[in-house]
Parts: structure tokens; sequence; C-alpha cells
């Protein structure tokens, strides 16, 4: 529970104005009889001329602050049950445009599918919805507008759960018009109608949507103090809205929040909001983690580790705008898809100014630790040259040193294995279990490639779920060899969380000798024959060896 008397002893509210609140809210929510539209309506109208009235902006936001306080325990103490499935489908506002394939996303869409008339990916009204939230990303709110009154045409043949998917993202929109009225009294009917329809749950949801965009709240004396308060209730409540309120806590300037508190929430997100978070929002929890010294500061390495894991989901957020861009030339007309791109452009130069400001802090965390130097920049060269999720060694270092090393062992004429290897039907690990389901097999199999092979063999996660291998002086018992690998993981279990998970993998290799200078083309030529090699595996069967035979015709 909130308490109010901290917010009356910071404001200039009477007790009799809050006497009076607490009247029109417990009619708003009361928990047996629903109260008409026109009712809502004009309650909501009544308070925002009240608001308008008030000169001064303190008692303003001592007014929102006491309402929002009042509904939230009003809410959060509410007898009614939560019902159906718009409470955890609501997370779904957090991620779209939805425009992959991880797991928060099918799950979301399979809940989703109840209530539509066929697949949505399928649905017109969907990918409405779906054009209408890109362009709330990429700040086009014009063609916004425009969406939203196309969209609104058909709004009543739509289930419930879809018009408050719709409705959350109109109100987005009016986040950003100077329409205070009118926002308020949309999100105080949505609020009702969604009590009365999923319960108290969703209902919170939306009310916290509410207050963390009220601008003028933000600066004021009572904004942390009532998300602190919010936090703290809903914490043993891991869920959506713990996630919504501890991240809106944790994103306050620095000043506003001491750091403890802020560490705490930090470990409390990442634990439990990585389905509730989009990749901007991790991708900023790792950066803080990265750049903070009184973070950990006796592991220096959880700090590196930490701008790795920012750099892997500002990367997400790079594919997410290239996938938007296909999008919108898919489901728009070629002047609206050029006009947008304006827009898109935008969204670019940000992620740009994310990368920068990351490698900023990057350099100057080298700077704040000038003593593990040397430790730091061994791992800054493996943070270019190594893969961020496996370890292994990525394309940039063959393209960097393969050259140099062929050249070397070119005078001894050394014979050298090019084994290309793929996990097989691997889409469908990521797809029953989960992308961290996935890439957990993949961290694993790294693994056992490294304890497998020798340390003066080369292992490169070539891309997704391809690794190369080059092999040095096996010669012809590489089949053996890679039928030994083949085997071992056909044995193997992986483990993640309490699943069980058996995989197998197809191998082409390609047998060469090197015994003069090679360049980049015939390594190429090797690399693509072994590739064909793995090719014939895929189509033989899977889960098989292959040799690459040069054709003789």
């Amino acid at each position: 529970m909130i308490d109010e008397t901290d917010i009356l002893r910071l404001s200039a509210i009477s007790p009799r104005a809050e006497s009076g609140i607490k009247r029109i809210v417990s009619n708003l929510l009361n928990p047996t009889e629903r109260p008409t539209d026109e009712f809502v309506g004009h309650t909501a109208l009544l308070i925002a001329q009240h608001k308008e009235m008030l000169k001064d902006p303190d008692r303003v936001a001592a007014t929102v602050s006491t309402i929002f306080t009042i509904m939230f325990d009003t809410l959060i103490y509410s007898p009614r049950a939560n019902q159906g499935e718009l409470y955890e489908l609501l997370a779904l506002t957090t991620h779209m445009p939805i425009l992959d394939n991880n797991h928060v996303s099918q799950k979301m869409l399979g809940i989703l599918c109840n209530y539509l008339e066929s697949g949505p990916l399928s649905t017109a009204f969907y990918a409405k919805l779906q054009r209408l939230c890109i362009y709330m990303e990429i700040s086009h709110f014009e063609a916004a507008k425009s969406l939203i009154v196309e969209i609104q045409e058909d709004l009543d043949k739509q289930s419930f759960e879809s018009q408050v998917l719709f409705r959350v993202c109109k109100l987005r929109l009016l986040d950003h018009q100077n329409n205070k009225r009118q926002k308020f009294i949309e999100y105080l009917s949505l609020i009702v109608d969604v009590l009365w329809e999923s319960g108290p749950d969703a209902a919170i949801f939306v009310l916290l949507s509410w207050f963390c965009q009220v601008n003028y709240l933000k600066n004021s004396k009572y904004y942390e103090m009532i998300l602190g308060s919010v936090y703290k209730n809903l914490k043993n409540k891991p869920g959506l809205n713990m996630v919504t309120a501890g991240y809106a806590l944790f994103n306050l300037d620095d000043h506003r929040i001491d750091v403890n508190t802020k560490n705490s929430i930090y470990r409390t997100l990442l634990a439990y909001g990585g389905d509730f978070m989009g990749s901007m929002h991790l991708h900023r929890l790792h950066l803080y983690a990265g750049q903070n010294s009184e973070f950990d500061a006796v592991n220096f390495y959880h700090s590196v580790q930490s701008f790795k894991d920012s750099n892997v989901h500002i990367q997400r957020c790079w594919e997410k705008v290239i996938k938007m861009s296909a999008f919108l030339r898919q489901h728009c007309s070629p002047l609206e898809y050029k006009i947008s791109m304006v827009f898109l452009e935008n969204k670019v130069t940000e992620l740009s100014n994310q990368n920068t400001v990351r490698n900023e802090l990057f350099v100057e965390n080298i700077r704040n630790n000038y003593q593990k130097i040397e430790y730091l920049y061994n791992e800054v060269d493996e943070l270019s040259l190594t893969d961020a999720l496996t370890g292994l060694k990525n394309r940039r270092f063959m393209d960097n040193n393969l050259m140099q090393i062929f050249a070397l062992i070119a005078r001894h004429r050394t014979q050298i294995t090019f084994a290309m290897m793929d996990i097989d039907w691997f889409k469908k690990v990521n797809d029953k279990y989960g992308h961290s389901a996935g890439d957990q097999v993949l961290r694993d199999l790294a693994e056992i490639f490294t304890n497998f092979f020798r340390k003066s063999d080369i292992i490169i996660r070539y891309g997704g779920e391809e690794f190369l291998a080059i092999l040095f002086d096996v010669g012809e018992k590489s089949e053996e060899l890679l039928e030994g690998l083949r085997e071992k993981i056909q044995k193997k279990s992986f483990i993640y969380e309490d699943k069980t998970i058996k995989i197998t993998i197809s191998i082409g290799w390609r047998l060469s000798l090197i015994s003069d200078h090679v360049g980049f083309e015939l390594i190429d030529k090797y690399i693509n024959e072994a590739d064909k090699a793995l090719y014939r595996a895929k189509n033989e069967g899977r889960n098989r060896v292959v040799k690459y035979v040069e054709d003789k015709a």
C-alpha cells in the first residue's frame, strides 16, 4: 500500500480533496457494479477540468499523484478475480512490432490466435496494428494518426483483447500530443473496461502506463516516491507490472535514486524481466552494469561481459530496423514507404549514437581500470575476434588471420582439413524450447568443440548454427575424427533449466594440401567445397559426415 500521508505532507492538497477523490475512485472501480460509459466519461471530464482549474503546478502534481495512489491501492486489493489471458497478452505491447521468431513473440502470438479470426500473421487487423507500432517507434506520427482512423472503422468487429492492444497503441500516440484531457479520459475508460473484462492485474498495467507517461509529473517530488512504493508492493509478484514499475524506477536520473537501490533493481529486472522488455531496454541494463564501477568493483570481468551482452542486444535492435523496413515495403504504398524511410533514418541515427556511447563508455572504463590494462587488452581483442555468444573465433578472426597462418605453414607442405558443421533442425529447438534454450545449446556445443579438438586447431562460429573447423596434419584420419565428434554429440544430452534437448549435426569436409602461398580466393574455394559436402550430408538424411569429392566430369 502506498502511504498517502507522505503525499499530503509534501503537498498542498487538503484532506477534503483527498476524501472526494476516494469517493470518485470507489464509484469508478466498484467491484460489484460496473459503471456506465457515460459515468466514466463524465467523471474523467470532471477530474480533468478540476486539474485545469488548479494554478499551482505542485497542487496539480499532488492531485494526480493522489488519484494514482488511491486507484492503485483500490486495484491491488480488489476482490475481482483475474480472468482470461489479457494480462499475459499485454506483454506483447512491449515487444511490438513483432518481426522475428523469438520464444517470447511466439508465445504471445499463440495467445493472440485465440482472439483473431485467423492466425495473427495473416490477419489484416494485426498487420495494421504492427504497422501502427512501427510508425510509433520511428516517430512517424502523422501516418500513425491516419492509420488509427482506418483501424477504428473495423474495430467493433475485433475481440475485446484485440481492441485493448489497439487502444494501448492509440494512447501512446496521445502521449505525443498535447491533448491531456482526452488522454486522461481514454486511459480512465480503458482501466475500467480492463478491470471488468480481465481483472485488476491488467488494469494495474494500464494505470502504470498512464502514470509513467504524465510528463509534468516526472520532474515532481512525488514521482520516484510513488514508483518506489509501487515497486515495493509488486516486487514479490514478478511479472509485467513489477517489471514496468521497476524499469521506470531504474531509468530515473542518478541523483534521484541511490546506487544500491538501482543495482538491486538491475539484478531483479535481469532475473525476471527478460520476457517483458525489448532489446533496447536490455541493452541499457547491460550498459549500466558495464559502465558502473561501483556495481562490481572486485570483478572487472563482469564489467567486460556486460559490455558484450549490451552489444548482443544492440545488434538485435539493428536487425529489427532492417525487418521494419522490409515490413513497411510489403504493406505500404511506394510513396508512403519512401516517406517512412526518412523517419527510419532517424532510428538508424539513434542506434548509431547508442553504439557510439557504448564504445565511449567502454574506452572510459578501460582508462578507469588502468592497472588491469594488460588483462583488458586481451579481453578487447577477444571481443573483436570472438563470437559474443559462444566464445569461439568469429569471421573477423578468419578474415584477419588465416592468410598469415597459411603463409607460415605453406613451407612445410601441410595437410589441412576444412570441416563445415551444422546443427540439424536447429530451428525446431528454438521453436520448441525458446531462443534462450537455443543459445544455451550453442554455448554447450562450442565447449564440446573446444575440448574435442586440439588447441592448435581453429574453430570458428561461421554463422547461426554453422561452424567451421580448420584442422592441421590430420589427413585421411579426418573422417574417423569427425565421425567420433558426430557420435559424441548424438549421445550428448543438452540441459536447459529442467528440459533435456537432443540434437545431431551434419558435417562436410575437404582435405587440402597447402604447399605454396595461397590467397583469399583459394581459401574461399576450399571452404565452399566443404560447404557443398555439408549440403550433400543434409540432402542424404542429416546426422552424417560427408567428404567433398571433386567432380571429374
